[in-house]
């Protein structure tokens, strides 16, 4: 997790995007950035779930925008706010280890004003 937390600059496009089952009605611009997608993979590592999102986007006041198709974008604004995060909640389960962080229910985006799509 620590070294995924490293690629916040890296913008390029993730070979995973968008909703993570077929019931989600929104559309998301493709691809998504890597640095977006490694935090949902960071939260897949954690939980386990690879739909703990209904999409790989943030969602919250000021996360979101539209690209030139009207597909749904998170603002990199929001991902560097979410890196933020994770890496003080990084910090927390390398302290408490990773079963304790379960058992305590350790939301890497608490206090963001933001959650998984």
């Amino acid at each position: 997790m620590g070294c995924l937390l490293s690629l916040e600059e890296n913008t390029q496009g993730a070979s995973f995007s968008g909703a993570t089952w077929a019931g989600v009605s929104e559309l998301f611009a493709f691809p998504t950035p890597i640095n977006l997608a490694v935090l949902y993979y960071i939260s897949y590592l954690y939980t386990g779930n690879w739909k703990h999102g209904s999409a790989i986007a943030l969602w919250g006041p000021g996360a979101d925008s539209s690209d030139t198709h009207g597909f749904y974008v998170t603002r990199q604004e929001a991902v560097h706010k979410a890196y933020a995060s994770y890496r003080w909640w990084y910090k927390e389960v390398k302290r408490v280890g990773l079963a304790g962080a379960r058992e305590q229910k350790l939301d890497p985006l608490e206090g963001t004003g933001t959650s998984w799509y």
